[in-house]
């Protein structure tokens, strides 16, 4: 059935241009890339040829369907676009794309799978937080369901939308905020929000109370109701002081306020009345400072002990009167300031108020050259200067003073010893002496270059050797050049002299089939391939009978042999019979033999 629903398709839209893969209408190819007619390929075999196939790739997808409507979310309430689209699909539009409106409505406001199933209304909402279903403020349209949300309303007449109990504007004429029955009267007619009534503290007649109350504060204004003219009498002494005050008080008069004027001191009860002074001594220790003219002072019956009438028994001026700091103060010193407390002073001199004794931080001495620090205190002259304390010093191009104590210090000197001469970096307590080295590039301290002069401690810096014989300074493992002299060809242990020597950069020694030095015998045969049996040269004597002795009447054989000797021949000669094995020393011929044997 579906693919004679696909020819009848194909019939109908054999006018119409073949689409892309998206569904959009474009020009049809003639053909694809193998050179093939478009017009008979079939790419996914869904009875739809390319050239009319709007997916050609996708078989479930063969013709373009229009719709004029979304409903992305299902919930019956349909998005409406402004115009009719296509899309490319199979026997039927794909969710959520709708043809017809039909028995749903249309303008959801929220399409949004997340959000938009149950939303689909757009409203006109006030904000109610405190959820009394009267809103308030200014409204503004929400896309929602059936009911209304949670926090809006529908109304906005409420007038107080943070409190559920109060909502609507009530009308007062009089306030008792203390009720205390002792009516504030409004100058004109008040609103207050409220909810079925006026609070108990509105009123909106009098009620037979008394209208006049001067504080109706809920706090305060309980036992105050009328407006005095007092005093203040902080020091509560029944006699007040300043200005006269209007006050809002009860029946009696409140707590320091009095009905009397003329207090000289509200701060203290034991003072109340002006006495006259001449002399002050406020650190009682006897040396009083006077005063221009006669002064007054408020006391209570006498005067104050640091104030005075008369000089008998004190002494007459005093540099310190303060009675924190004065008691022990009383003359003026010329000193100089001493911060580090060493007795030196330094600056200019200045008059300082003290007694007895030099105070903290003065000196009558001058000419601390450093009042920072308690050991430098004098100039000291120097010659020889060891910055970096390494015990190598350079000398002064002329003599140097420093600020110090008894003794120079640490790193100065005006005589020295050879030995401590000498520092080429001064800055630096680990170099002190120049020394000619050579670049290390591997680190095997073996260096190579033409060397520099570079100012070191007892240790070289990285990338530096004290020698410059370093044949391959890019390899850590070799470092000299030794020469081979002889060689080991055969690998049997035993060496014969090379033709020409060989220079080589090794490390501690020359490869084990190589030496510098003649061995102690040569090999005879180094030839790799005949050699590793033959090293040794020997003049052998023929042994007939192979009793180990051969015939010395008889020529030598001299050849190149190994660890065994060839059969029929011997190293010892002497046989006296070589036909007989049995048979073969003659001892005093034995002993000429191996005489000319050793020779």
């Amino acid at each position: 059935m579906q693919l004679v629903l696909k020819i009848i398709l194909l019939i109908s839209l054999a006018g119409l241009s073949a689409c892309n893969d998206d569904g959009a209408n474009n020009s049809t190819p003639s053909s694809n890339q193998n050179g093939n007619s478009l017009a008979a390929i079939d790419s996914d075999n869904d009875g739809i040829k390319d050239s009319l196939d709007c997916a050609p790739q996708d078989v479930s997808r063969w013709q373009q369907l229009s719709y004029q409507f979304q409903d992305q979310d299902q919930d019956g309430h349909l998005i409406s676009f402004p115009q009719v689209n296509t899309i490319c699909s199979g026997l039927q539009l794909p969710m959520p794309y709708v043809a017809s409106a039909l028995g749903k409505s249309v303008g959801d406001c929220d399409d949004s799978l997340e959000t938009g199933v149950h939303r689909y209304r757009s409203v006109n909402l006030y904000t109610d937080s405190d959820q009394d279903k009267i809103g308030s403020g200014v409204s503004r349209d929400y896309c929602i369901g059936v009911d209304v949300p949670i926090g809006l309303s529908l109304t906005d007449s409420d007038c107080n939308d943070s409190d559920n109990h109060v909502y609507q504007e009530l009308n007062y004429s009089f306030r008792d905020e203390d009720k205390d029955n002792h009516l504030i009267v409004m100058p004109q007619i008040q609103k207050i929000c409220a909810g079925t009534s006026l609070p108990n503290t509105y009123l909106a007649t009098a009620q037979g109370k008394w209208i006049g109350d001067c504080d109706d504060d809920p706090v305060t204004g309980g036992s105050s109701y009328r407006m005095k003219s007092l005093y203040s009498d902080t020091d509560k002494d029944q006699l007040g002081a300043g200005d006269s005050q209007l006050l809002c008080i009860g029946d009696t008069i409140p707590e320091q306020f009095s009905e009397k004027n003329g207090d000289c001191d509200d701060s203290d009860k034991n003072k109340y009345q002006q006495l006259d002074f001449l002399y002050r001594d406020r650190d009682l220790d006897n040396h009083i400072v006077p005063l221009y003219s006669p002064e007054k002072i408020c006391a209570g019956a006498i005067l104050p002990n640091t104030f005075l009438t008369s000089a008998v028994g004190k002494e007459l001026g005093d540099c310190d009167d303060n009675p924190e700091t004065g008691e022990a103060l009383y003359r003026n010193v010329t000193l100089f300031t001493d911060n580090d407390g060493d007795s030196y002073g330094t600056g200019a001199s200045e008059l300082v108020c003290t007694g007895l004794a030099i105070p903290e931080n003065f000196s009558n001495k001058a000419g601390d050259c450093n009042d920072n620090n308690k050991n430098e205190f004098q100039e000291l002259s120097y010659h020889y200067r060891d910055a970096d304390l390494d015990g190598h010093f350079e000398p002064t191009s002329e003599s140097r003073q420093v600020c110090s104590g008894l003794h120079l210090p640490s790193g100065y000197s005006v005589t020295i010893e050879d030995q401590q001469l000498g520092d080429c970096d001064d800055g630096d307590v680990n170099m002190y002496r120049l020394l000619k080295v050579y670049a290390d590039s591997d680190g095997d301290n073996f260096g190579t270059g033409e060397g520099e002069f570079i100012c070191v401690g007892l240790t070289l810096p990285n990338g530096y050797a004290n020698t410059p014989t370093d044949c391959n300074d890019e390899n850590e493992n070799i470092w000299q050049t030794l020469i081979a002299n002889y060689q080991d060809a055969d690998g049997d242990g035993y060496f014969s002299e090379m033709s020409d020597s060989i220079s080589m950069c090794i490390s501690d020694d020359l490869p084990v089939n190589y030496s510098e030095k003649k061995p102690r015998s040569l090999d005879c045969n180094d030839d790799p391939e005949t050699g590793v049996e033959e090293f040794q040269r020997l003049a052998l004597f023929e042994d007939l009978d192979q009793d180990g002795y051969g015939n010395g009447d008889l020529p030598l054989s001299v050849q190149c042999i190994g660890r065994t000797l060839p059969p029929s021949l011997s190293i010892y000669a002497g046989d006296i019979d070589d036909q007989n094995p049995n048979i073969f020393i003659d001892e005093q011929a034995y002993e000429e033999e191996l005489e000319i044997i050793l020779d």
